[in-house]
């Protein structure tokens, strides 16, 4: 695989940074793009990165919602893994921090990968908030299916006036994006949309179990529930983060994915409230000790997915359950630290 160069971007986030680890392991030079010259020094001195240190090359790309952008950062680039996006975060101005750059940041790499002569394939991180009504996202929709072909319509507009709206809509409005670019364009690169649900696993970029329960991140979500932590419903599509890594690196693979296509990740569950009898089960001590003092509740809206073309792709999606327990597990050790 040393023929082929990789641009990844968002490799300081959650799925981006074990995607980074994921295609590193698997033999791929990467370009790591980030805003700051110190966060490509955390990178590249993390204990799991330095050990591939000559397949890693980083660059700076200040504002990645600008034109431009990427026209350097793409030179003699093979491949783009494209993971980078704002992350739910609260602010008093949803349009702007969170709509706008989400779209931008897709137009800004697209467009510079039309001025491309050695691309051949983009990844693109998507999600199943996507392609799933955001008022059937929150109250579930168990008589309809949606798979990697469905699309929010009509599309959502503004103002925005909450982050958690403001999120999911960004989401279908950059998907709808990549659509028309494909269509209108005709580019010589294909593209692969990849539509996890909510993923869950260990973030080795975390440093203390503040981090791991801050804002609205997935993590903690699943966390607060065996820290007893009562929360309003959320749909129950979940992956594991493994799984999430796993299949963004091999659909770099042409042989894999034979031209553009997309895919939903997603290991539907009953409830999250199961973390409570999975946390007991596998670590008793903590739930003894009070650092899971459990009962904590966070209800499921049920909205269907359909994965079997994702199967039939990259095989099963289970590691859930394996990345939920190295999740809990990493936080008792970070706990542990924090003391």
């Amino acid at each position: 695989m040393t023929n082929k160069l990789v641009l990844i971007t968002g490799a300081t986030g959650h799925v981006g940074f074990a995607t980074l680890i994921t295609a590193l392991k698997a033999g791929y030079n990467l370009r790591v793009s980030a805003r700051r010259a110190s966060q490509l020094k955390e990178l590249e001195s993390h204990p799991l990165v330095k050990p591939f240190a000559s397949q890693f090359e980083g660059v700076l790309v200040p504002d990645i919602t600008v034109p431009g952008a990427f026209d350097s950062a793409l030179q003699g680039v093979t491949h783009v893994l494209h993971i980078a996006s704002p992350i739910l975060n609260p602010t008093n101005d949803p349009e702007n921090d969170i709509v706008k750059p989400a779209v931008e940041s897709t137009k800004s790499i697209l467009q510079s990968a039309l001025k491309s002569t050695t691309l051949k394939r983009i990844v693109v991180t998507s999600t199943v908030v996507a392609i799933v009504p955001f008022d059937k996202l929150m109250s579930g929709n168990p008589d309809k299916v949606y798979d990697s072909d469905s699309r929010v319509r009509p599309l959502p507009t503004g103002p925005w006036s909450h982050p958690g709206k403001a999120y999911i809509d960004s989401k279908a409005l950059a998907l709808d994006y990549t659509d028309r670019f494909m269509a209108d364009e005709g580019p010589r690169f294909s593209l692969v949309s990849i539509m996890p649900g909510v993923v869950v696993g260990p973030n080795r970029l975390y440093k203390n179990v503040g981090e791991m329960t801050a804002g609205g991140g997935s993590n903690g979500m699943i966390l607060n529930v065996a820290l007893g932590k009562k929360a309003e419903a959320f749909p129950v599509n979940v992956v594991g983060l493994s799984d999430v890594a796993r299949v963004h690196v091999l659909a770099l693979d042409e042989a894999v994915v034979e031209g553009s296509d997309s895919f939903v990740l997603d290991c539907h569950r009953p409830s999250y409230d199961e973390i409570n009898d999975v946390v007991a089960g596998a670590f008793p001590e903590a739930v003894r000790d009070g650092t899971f003092p459990l009962g904590g509740s966070q209800p499921g809206a049920d909205v269907r997915l359909d994965t079997e073309k994702t199967v039939r792709t990259f095989g099963p999606l289970d590691s859930y359950k394996h990345d939920v327990l190295d999740l809990f597990a990493q936080y008792i050790e970070l706990k542990k630290r924090d003391q």
